[in-house]
């Protein structure tokens, strides 16, 4: 069975990121034997290159956080995450597209998709649950799995056993799932691995792998 730790992805979204926060999670990456680092795309050379020979998936995220640029900016981010050792790109979803009620928005994640899977590499769709409706997330889970995503990550979905079946439920069972969020704990795996939820994207990875203090 696998450990919670490889369950955990290390992501390194924020703003106000440095390069010494990349290095210490390089280090947890390297030491726990994550499932991935996640980070955006001025980083991605600098963290190929440290995570080397170690097996530990990078992560780069195109268009985050809302998905709003042009789709050839999008590609071209792509092309160049690629070339600089991307295994998978997390691309967000247009929202002022969809909200809009385009049809590009299917389209731009095919484009996507293509280009990904032609150099062997997984695309994975952000859908935001900040901004989406529990009907809006169900019909764009059915986009993604046909325009050729291999995975969805739900971004800052409630924490509990009922939402977190909610969403496993909506996605189509031949695509994997993913939550990016903050953790209180690594007691919070059991849950979270219960309900469905193949990978975990964290946001404060340090605090949650501190060491408990000795009672």
């Amino acid at each position: 069975m696998k450990s919670f730790h490889s369950y955990l992805e290390g992501t390194y979204l924020h703003p106000d990121v440095t390069s010494k926060d990349l290095d210490q999670a390089l280090v947890q990456a390297k030491e726990h034997k994550l499932a991935g680092i996640c980070v955006l795309p001025f980083w991605a050379k600098k963290t190929a290159r440290d995570l080397g020979e170690s097996g530990i998936p990078l992560i780069v995220a195109v268009g985050y956080p809302h998905g709003y640029q042009m789709t050839e900016t999008k590609i071209f981010q792509i092309e160049q995450a690629l070339k600089h050792g991307a295994d998978e790109i997390a691309l967000s979803l247009n929202l002022s597209a969809f909200k809009s009620g385009m049809t590009w928005v299917k389209i731009e994640i095919a484009k996507c998709a293509q280009l990904v899977h032609q150099q062997g590499k997984v695309l994975n769709v952000l859908l935001d649950c900040h901004y989406l409706a529990g009907h809006e997330l169900i019909g764009l889970c059915v986009l993604c799995k046909d325009a050729g995503a291999d995975h969805i990550t739900f971004l800052s979905p409630d924490i509990n056993q009922d939402s977190l079946e909610a969403l496993r439920a909506m996605t189509p069972p031949d695509m994997g799932i993913k939550i990016y969020t903050r953790l209180s704990s690594t007691d919070e795996s059991e849950m979270i691995k219960a309900a469905g939820i193949d990978q975990v994207g964290v946001a404060n990875l340090g605090q949650v792998l501190k060491p408990k203090p000795i009672t």
